[in-house]
Formats: structure tokens, sequence, C-alpha cells
């Protein structure tokens, strides 16, 4: 009869609780704090051994544990280092006749991840960019008003499978078209551990977004090109005219219904001589918000209002709008 495969908990540090983890998968704890890795059951399983390898390191380091029955517990503590590192445990249970073996990997963070900041020459909000015909290049489909060339850095903030989002390099430009490929710093596999910030910082260039910073809004953590992450801007201003006294704005990704704010300023008050205040349409006064929608679907709307506290429709001035996501 086959030997069941081996099933673990972890405790990472004496105030946490245990946690079972499946076999093969990957788990993340603190750095400085102690691990307790323990069998799930050891029935039939006359020993146990564990390989603990760490890398990341400047030094690379394997140690062993052993258990057998009538030892308490059936498992192991080790103190984890204080810098940021990968575990790789091995666990191997026998019945005296057949052997199981499993392996999990532990991700060491620290508490307070630092920021992890990127640049980019543009962004691209698009529905869905092709990452073998990038079209935002000569020839092709201009976004935001950047036309990339082989080399530049472009960020991807609007993809269908979120998990292509992020960082790519612009390959050979032909036809209008050019083929992306992941950043060598936003490569693909790369893990971003929980908690730590990712921003990217946008050249001057840009209609719309040029000079904005982008961040991954997505709790951590997270592995580039496995972990569905969405990108938000921090703000976005632009100008927007109003027609009778209305405007909506679509074209701008939009956070949360809790998060982001709208902030309009007024700069030309033709036929608003009666306006005397501006409504962020879904926004009570103040930009506290109160409905907005997600990246592709939210809008956020300005309406004029007179004394009375009903609609200008004369207003059709000028202004720029103000989209505070963090």
């Amino acid at each position: 009869m086959a030997l069941p495969a081996p099933i673990i908990s972890y405790q990472d540090g004496a105030a946490a609780a245990a946690v079972n983890l499946a076999a093969n998968t990957t788990a993340y704890v603190t750095s400085g704090n102690a691990l307790t890795v323990l069998l799930q059951s050891t029935t039939g399983v006359v020993q146990a051994e564990w390989t603990v390898v760490i890398q990341g390191l400047p030094i690379a380091t394997t140690q062993s544990y052993r258990w057998t029955p009538g030892t308490s517990p059936a498992g192991f503590t080790i103190a984890l280092p204080p810098q940021p590192c990968s575990l790789s445990i091995t666990t191997e249970v026998s019945d005296g006749n057949n052997v199981s073996t499993v392996t999990n990997l532990f991700v060491c963070q620290a508490l307070d991840q630092p920021a992890v900041v990127y640049r980019a020459r543009g962004v691209s909000a698009a529905n869905n960019e092709s990452l073998t015909a990038f079209v935002g290049v000569t020839g092709g489909t201009i976004r935001d008003g950047v036309t990339y060339v082989q080399g530049d850095v472009v960020l991807l903030a609007g993809q269908t499978t979120k998990t292509q989002n992020g960082l790519y390099v612009v390959g050979v430009v032909a036809a209008g078209t050019a083929p992306l490929t992941r950043l060598a710093a936003f490569a693909t596999g790369a893990v971003f551990p929980k908690g730590a910030s990712i921003v990217c910082e946008l050249g001057p260039e840009g209609t719309l977004f040029g000079g904005t910073l982008w961040k991954v809004t997505t709790a951590g953590p997270i592995t580039v090109d496995t972990t569905n992450h969405d990108w938000y801007p921090r703000q976005v201003t632009q100008q927007v005219t109003l027609v009778t006294g209305f405007v909506t704005v679509t074209n701008v990704p939009i956070l949360s219904t809790t998060k982001t704010a709208g902030i309009f300023m007024p700069t030309n008050f033709s036929g608003a001589s009666t306006t005397v205040s501006y409504r962020n349409g879904a926004y009570t006064s103040g930009g506290a918000a109160t409905a907005a929608g997600i990246a592709g679907t939210g809008s956020i709307s300005v309406t004029a209002l007179v004394a009375a506290g009903t609609f200008n429709t004369n207003d059709v001035g000028t202004g720029s709008l103000t989209i505070v996501n963090f």
C-alpha cells in the first residue's frame, strides 16, 4: 500500500496560528520570526526527515531535521534570517518500506517592504494590447500621444488578462507594430512579497498621463505573469467643458467607490453667472466618493448648481477635473 504524501502545518512566530499547507505550494513568512513545521499525521510513519535549503543570502545553507516515533514534537523549529530570503523545505516520510516526499517553498519577507520604483516612457490603459504586435509605434495607433520606439519601456494597465499587466520593453518596429517583452526587473516569475509597494513613474510625454505616478493596488504577494494585478494612477488632471451644465469623464482609470475622489476647478464661467457651486456628480461636497467604478467602466460627472440647488443648464464653462485615487 502506497504511503500517503505528507501534509505539514507551519506557524510563523509564536503568536501566529498554525496553518495547514498543501503539498508543493508556497507560503509567505516573516523575517526574524521562529518558523515551526509539523507533520499533520504520523499514522504509519516510522521516520520523517526535513531538508531545509536557504537561498537569497550571501551564502546558501542547508539544514536537516529528523523525527522518529516516541519523540515530540513531530517536526522542528527554525529561526528565520532577519533579511528577506527563501527556504525550500523537503519533507520525506517512511513507513519502513515506502517513502513519500513533498517540497514546499517559504518566502521570507520583512514586515516593512521597501518601495519598488520603476520608470517608463508612458502607459497604455487601452483594453487588451497585443504582446506580439503592440501598435503604439510609428505607423501604428499612438497611445496617449506617445510614439514608442525600440528599447522604450511601456506600462500596460488595461489588459483583459490581468496577469499581463505591468512593464514591457518595445522590440523591433516593423509595419506599424512591435513585440513586447518583459522588462528584466519585472521578469516572468519575479515575486513581490505581500506589503511591497510597486510604483511606476511616467515620463513627461503623454496627452493625459504624462508625468503621472502609477501603483499596483492589488494586495501581494504577486508573481509576475501568474497573479492578476491592477495598476492605477495616483491622480490625473484634465480639462473638461460643461454642456448645459454637465460633463461626464470616463477615460481615466478609477480605483474604487470609497477611495477615489474628484476635484473640479472652474477656469471659464462662460454662461455661468448664476452658478454658485459645482457638484462632482457621483460625489458629495468635499469629494467623498459614493459611486464610481473600476478601470474601463468608471466615470465621474460634474454638475453646475444655482443657489436654489438645482442644475444650471446655461453653464457651458470649462475647468480642470482632478481624479485622485490614493
